[in-house]
């Protein structure tokens, strides 16, 4: 399979990560003086750490609440001790440019005689920007006077409008300017609606220079906040990395740690790093998983001739030089001191020097304790070395140490056991280390230890080797390898003697058939398990929930979700499906913004737990909340990001494809929408899959309605897709038939049918309880009571409905009331406020790029 680099140019500019504290301290801080309460904020962080991202950050934050206000960003530099009040003299001067001139009764503070504020408008009128510096000291002396009449000067326009000051680099400040922010912290008062953000580094000023001096002074005000900026932690890293590639990218802890090292967890560092990762092109793509895979030695190479010498040298070196090299070899992991010093034999006081030796060498390197080989040539060559009856022994000396001193490391031990040759050791810490990566959803490294233990299972008792079966097939089943889940659970049957095993066995054969969407068996093998349990079982309830939602029974998704959350025990593998299921569970409940939140954050899980199809159908659902909610771009976007040719799975492709259609319908591309809709159809009749005809059907139906104005056949494509929904107990698609049925009718003014149909679709909407559904089946009450000369009730209902949508930020649906609104309007005889109407539909379908709804609102305004 072939790879796909991320070239260096196609990096993004990273999102704001791991500051939502910080962020949010400075959002306050402004709505604070914009409200009347001036603050003062250095924010502080040394370079690199992201000042000039929330700096930037919080400017599109202001311009978007607060349009009003006006924002000054001024830049100290190193010359500024030569140019004395240079920067304060430059922010006046665009004061006076960009806000409204002053008036006499709009003054605060003292004037100060000749500098009052009708001077500093007049003077500044004969400068430039870079001439500027003097206009202050050409007519005054007395800086006290010069720093009073500044202060009235921005506090009056201060209480007009909201002003927001940036300096940068404010640690170049000169002492003057620095002394006038002294002055300013202690004359501004309430209702003065001001913030000032002072971006320091705090690492290239001198004790005497400018703000170092000042800084005490001005914290003894009171009145400067101060908001510090930390190096990113470990965990920050993968998602930082993330927005730089702009892929699902995995990042491992190992990986994640070791840029944490060797950037000091510095951001702007961790960027360099991945830039060079696209150069090197180790940021690839491979069957539709973008993947970083770098030595875990990168930050350490050797040269090659280096690494040959090193390896010549190899019996040069020293009995305690060999036995630590052999030791961290062996482990093919870091190792501390302690552990060293107790496989090798050597006193704690002398290992420093041996390893200080080695490390000099260039054979290991050392990172907070922590010792690994240099090369992966230099540790192969060193185990080579070793008689294999030697190494069996040392790898059983290891083991037993490790077990000791790491009780809890089962992966690490069962490796030694397993090198060791020691079978019943391998068996208890292989079975226990894949238990402990399938909780932290590691399941193909929970898969390769049961798979290296399955042999020697098989000829221990039958328990054992029953429980080993059983593990392995929930593995397959989380890695979605359902045919040899199965074959493993029936294996398993053939050695179960235990309730528990024959429970644990029903259990995973259920969750395949779920896993492979037949539905009906999936569910009565699950549900009649559920009743022979003498407890319930919560990955039971978890997997009815998410297949009730498959079939769009939200009433009893929600119930078994609620079961589920009852009697949950928090285990971590859990929480993304059910974070799903609720999420979607949201979205059709109309809770659109909770949605958000708990599908965004199954996503990231199942992204990191590496559930690909579960990411798949988290990020479809997204995709059409994008669809109503921002724009097709986005929807496509997030489309884009399920890699479901990949599965190979019947049904997520058919909810893919059904989805595209409808978006490539809205941006009118014609052929595209009808091409997936009959492929959709010819797939679910070869298949016998009625449930993907029926949509298929119907969808086909929409655009003939839509676009060919076909009534005729949107009703029978309609009342085909009907037939199917009723076959298989689909209500969602029964209501969504009802409404296309009731559209073909208003279309061609059978008024008692559209009545007719629309209450069918409503009572199903109901029954579901998708009330945003309802909500949009009631425009064709609307154009419909235009129709009967009922404008007044038409207007009624419409406000309704826009009230509605605007609530739920549902802009799709906002697009098509705005529109109703016009034609209902037009009907009624007012074409003037009718243009109103299309005018705000032309708006939002241009916002949300539905091209044709666009053209058709566009059409009516401007005829």
């Amino acid at each position: 399979m072939s790879k796909e680099y991320k070239k260096i140019e196609e990096l993004k500019p990273a999102k704001l990560t791991a500051r939502d504290k910080q962020f949010s301290s400075l959002k306050d801080y402004l709505e604070k003086a914009n409200n009347g309460e001036p603050n003062f904020v250095l924010l502080h962080g040394e370079q690199g750490l992201g000042k000039t991202r929330l700096k930037d950050e919080l400017n599109q934050y202001r311009q978007a609440k607060f349009p009003e206000s006006y924002y000054f960003e001024i830049t100290c530099e190193k010359d500024d001790l030569l140019q004395p009040f240079l920067r304060i003299a430059q922010t006046i001067f665009r004061i006076h440019k960009t806000c409204p001139q002053l008036k006499k009764e709009n003054h605060v503070g003292t004037p100060g005689g000749t500098l009052d504020y009708r001077f500093i408008d007049f003077a500044m009128s004969n400068y430039t920007e870079e001439s500027v510096e003097n206009v202050f000291f050409d007519v005054e002396s007395d800086l006290s006077v010069i720093y009073k009449s500044i202060c009235g000067y921005i506090r009056s326009h201060a209480q007009q409008s909201t002003l927001c000051f940036v300096i940068e680099d404010i640690h170049f400040i000169d002492r003057n300017s620095a002394d006038f922010l002294i002055h300013f912290l202690n004359d501004i008062d309430a209702g003065d609606r001001l913030l000032f953000l002072f971006c320091y580094h705090g690492d290239e000023s001198s004790g005497e220079n400018g703000l170092q001096r000042a800084l005490p002074t001005m914290f003894r005000t009171g009145r400067l906040k101060e908001v510090k900026l930390s190096p990113f932690l470990v965990r920050d890293i993968p998602g930082f990395i993330q927005s730089i590639v702009g892929e699902n990218v995995e990042v491992s802890t190992d990986l994640a740690t070791m840029l944490y090292k060797n950037s000091n967890g510095n951001p702007y560092r961790i960027q360099a790093f991945v830039q060079d990762f696209a150069k090197k092109k180790f940021l690839f793509c491979e069957g539709g998983k973008w993947s970083i895979e770098i030595s875990p030695l990168f930050f350490h190479q050797i040269p090659k001739e280096v690494e040959e010498m090193l390896i010549s040298n190899l019996a040069k070196q020293g009995k305690y030089q060999q036995e630590i090299l052999r030791a961290i070899a062996m482990s093919k992991r870091s190792l501390d001191s302690e552990i060293l010093s107790e496989v090798t034999g050597l006193a704690s006081a002398q290992l420093p020097y041996v390893l200080e030796e080695l490390t000099n060498q260039k054979y290991i390197f050392g990172e907070d304790s922590l010792y690994s080989i240099s090369s992966e040539n230099i540790s192969e060559e060193i185990i080579k070395r070793i008689e294999e009856k030697q190494l069996i022994k040392a790898y059983l000396k290891m083991a037993k140490i490790i077990e000791k001193k790491r009780a809890k490391d089962f992966p690490f031990i069962a490796d030694l056991y397993f090198e060791a040759q020691e079978k019943k050791k391998l068996l208890l810490y292989a079975v226990q280390a894949g238990e402990m990566l399938y909780e932290q959803g590691k399941f193909s490294q929970a898969l390769d230890y049961y798979t290296k233990v399955l042999p020697y299972a098989q000829v221990s008792k039958k328990s054992i080797f029953c429980k080993v079966l059983i593990a392995t097939g929930l593995t397959n089943y989380q890695l979605g390898n359902y045919k040899k889940a199965l074959e493993n659970f029936s294996e398993a049957k053939g050695n179960a003697t235990a309730k528990d095993e024959q429970e644990s066995i029903a259990r995973g054969k259920g969750l395949c058939l779920y896993g492979q969407h037949k539905h009906r068996e999936a569910r009565d093998a699950l549900r009649n398990l559920q009743k022979k349990l003498s407890k319930p079982n919560e990955e039971i309830f978890l997997a009815l929930a998410s297949l009730e939602l498959e079939k769009n029974n939200f009433g009893k998704a929600n119930g078994y979700l609620n079961k589920y959350e009852e009697i949950s025990t928090n285990r971590e593998i859990l929480k993304p499906m059910a974070m799903a299921c609720r999420g979607a569970l949201d979205f059709y409940f109309g809770k659109w913004e909770e949605a958000q939140s708990n599908l965004e954050m199954a996503m990231h899980s199942f992204k990191e737990f590496k559930q690909t199809k579960e990411f798949v159908q988290a990020s479809l659902y997204c995709a059409e909340m994008a669809l109503y909610t921002k724009n097709i771009t986005k929807a496509n976007e997030l489309l884009q990001t399920s890699t479901v040719k990949e599965l190979k799975d019947n049904h997520l492709r058919f909810c893919h494809d059904y989805l595209a259609a409808f978006i490539a319908m809205e941006a009118e591309n014609k052929e595209k929408a009808v091409k997936l809709f009959n492929s959709i159809r010819t797939k679910g009749n070869e298949m016998g899959d009625e449930r993907a005809f029926g949509y298929g059907t119907y969808g086909l139906g929409i655009y003939k309605l839509v676009f060919e104005r076909k009534a005729d056949e949107a009703y029978q494509l309609a009342a085909k897709a009907l037939e199917y929904a009723n076959n298989i107990r689909d209500s969602y698609l029964s209501a969504e038939c009802y409404h296309l049925i009731a559209r073909a009718n208003l279309q061609q003014k059978n008024f008692n049918g559209v009545q007719k149909y629309v209450e069918y679709s409503r009572k199903a909407w109901k029954s579901l309880g998708a009330s945003w559904k309802n909500d949009r089946v009631k425009l064709c009450f609307a154009r419909l009571f235009a129709y009967t000369r009922n404008t007044e009730k038409a207007i009624a209902l419409m406000q309704k409905l826009e009230e509605k949508a605007q609530q739920m930020q549902d802009n799709y649906f906002l697009a098509d009331v705005y529109f109703e609104y016009g034609m209902v309007q037009r009907l009624g005889g007012k074409k003037d406020i009718s243009l109103q109407s299309f005018k705000k539909s032309v708006e939002l379908n241009q916002k949300l790029q539905r091209s044709f709804h666009f053209k058709r609102a566009l059409h009516l305004m401007k005829n």
